[in-house]
């Protein structure tokens, strides 16, 4: 679904690269809060979380296109080769660092059989909120023409 969002956003232009990328970002949200529920509450249907795993695909492809994106179009001509490397970077970063974060979560609270379900809610509820960042206080503060 990452792929197919991908390509859908790829053929998007004027105001719409700003619009899918907040759409994504908000799937990707509300999938991580899908996730969370579904931990919490228990047992439900298989196709559900089939369901949720591939809005969070879709929403990741809208968003990420175009994030990268503008970071390559606004940054200056001559940088164009470091802000590509950098953006890979900080993504890979962003990984390891999200990937720690949850795992102290998971730490702090358990792992054990009885805990489980609390920690996963808990650290899908994290992914959840994080995910919000590029639809509201992280958005672009200025227009793309791209």
């Amino acid at each position: 679904m990452w792929t197919v969002g991908s390509i859908f956003a790829s053929t998007r232009t004027g105001q719409w690269p700003i619009r899918l990328a907040f759409v994504g970002a908000v799937l990707i949200a509300i999938a991580g809060a899908s996730i969370a529920a579904q931990s919490a509450l228990g047992s439900l249907p298989l196709p559900l979380i089939y369901v949720t795993w591939a809005a969070a695909g879709f929403g990741v492809g809208l968003a990420m296109l175009h994030l990268t994106n503008w970071a390559l179009v606004y940054s200056p001509a001559s940088q164009s080769g470091v802000v590509s490397g950098a953006s890979q970077t900080m993504r890979m970063l962003g990984s390891a660092a999200g990937g720690a974060l949850m795992g102290s979560v998971l730490n702090a609270i358990g792992s054990d059989p009885g805990q489980l379900r609390l920690s996963i809610t808990a650290i899908f509820t994290v992914a959840s909120v994080i995910a919000l960042f590029p639809a509201t206080i992280g958005r672009p503060k200025i227009r793309p023409t791209v």
